[in-house]
């Protein structure tokens, strides 16, 4: 018998009313109620039934990914293993928290992954001089994929997949042509963290933190004259609406994981592990394929928007490199520790 788990109506109802944080500040929602579980039926066959949640909205590319997982899986399988989809956060915003998955309250998201080796490789450019092919590669097998792997079994998740990453970039008021030009930005940033503020203020240049929703509002009235994301966000978000440049400062990376709950994971039989394996792979390709349809795409938005498109030089990128390359890996060690740092910049820099 599975794992009693929280019912679908009940959880959404939760998180929905109170978001994430329980009555206490460091209590997590998905602790708080793992006591308030029932039984979710199983499917007649004694099949199985996945809840697959992501935070983007059912017009993205991620929704579309996820719908491409769901019918692999269930056409393969003959039905034996069903899959509902929650896009938009609508079970709660779960993407930098695996609790949901431990306590067994969904079994699969696609997002953001939380431990170090991912939070490492997402500055993989500024730590390295490691183009984004060669930093797909080390995602998918090898050294840094093992640890990615095993970091992930010690916190109770299963990783299934690691989609292909894509560049965050800058958009700007500030035409960005040499050095001393990042002085002159006001950057909104996604969080007041220990990277990312220190990196845009190694470079020369102011940072605000603001939420996404608030971005557009930020640069409307002024308060930042510049923000960094993916193409993707930039665009979905009108973003580019406030901004005259695009600068292509490929300073860091973004890619999704596909998680299981481990012990979900571990209940299913080896051929149902070998089936899962197989469709999550099929899925990253698949990933990949909609990724550079969705680049071309922003890219044509912007350039039909009149936002100039400029390539920073590769004399640029190292300076920006040594000025917040050590920055961010010092960050990087207080969080995490020498030892663990050590192991993936030796693969990063051998």
């Amino acid at each position: 018998m599975r794992k009693k788990m929280v019912g679908a109506a009940f959880l959404a109802a939760v998180l929905l009313g109170t978001g994430c944080a329980g009555a206490s500040g460091e209590t997590y929602l998905f602790d708080a109620i793992q006591k308030q579980t029932e039984t979710r039926a199983e499917l007649p066959d004694g099949g199985r039934v996945i809840l697959l949640t992501h935070s983007m909205p059912e017009s993205s590319a991620a929704h579309r990914v996820a719908e491409k997982f769901k019918t692999l899986l269930e056409e393969r399988s003959g039905g034996h293993f069903r899959v509902d989809i929650f896009p938009d956060d609508t079970l709660g915003y779960v993407t930098d928290n695996d609790a949901a998955l431990i306590n067994g309250s969904i079994e699969m998201r696609i997002g953001a992954g939380g431990t170090l080796s991912v939070m490492t490789m997402l500055w993989a450019p500024t730590l390295s001089r490691l183009s984004l092919p060669e930093i797909a590669d080390l995602l998918q097998e090898g050294e840094i994929r093992r640890i990615m792997e095993r970091e992930c079994e010690e916190k109770g998740t299963k990783l299934l997949a690691a989609f292909p990453p894509q560049y965050r970039v800058a958009t700007s008021n500030v035409k960005v042509q040499s050095f001393e030009d990042f002085s002159r930005l006001t950057m909104r940033i996604f969080s007041s963290n220990a990277t990312e503020g220190p990196y845009w203020q190694s470079l020369g240049a102011k940072t605000a933190v603001y939420d996404i929703h608030q971005v557009f509002a930020a640069l409307q009235q002024g308060l930042v004259n510049s923000q960094e994301n993916t193409l993707p966000i930039i665009v979905s978000s009108g973003i580019h609406r406030q901004q005259r440049y695009l600068l292509k400062t490929n300073h860091k990376i973004y890619f999704d994981c596909m998680l299981m709950g481990k012990e979900f994971y571990d209940l299913l039989d080896a051929d149902e592990q070998a089936l899962l394996n197989e469709v999550a792979a099929e899925t990253a390709d698949y990933a990949a394929e909609m990724d550079e349809a969705e680049r071309k795409r922003c890219e044509r938005t912007l350039e039909a928007a009149g936002v100039e498109s400029l390539e920073l030089s590769e004399e640029l990128r190292e300076q920006m490199r040594e000025a917040a390359g050590p920055v961010v890996e010092a960050a990087l060690r207080s969080q995490y520790g020498d030892d663990k740092m050590d192991r993936i910049l030796s693969v990063l820099t051998p």
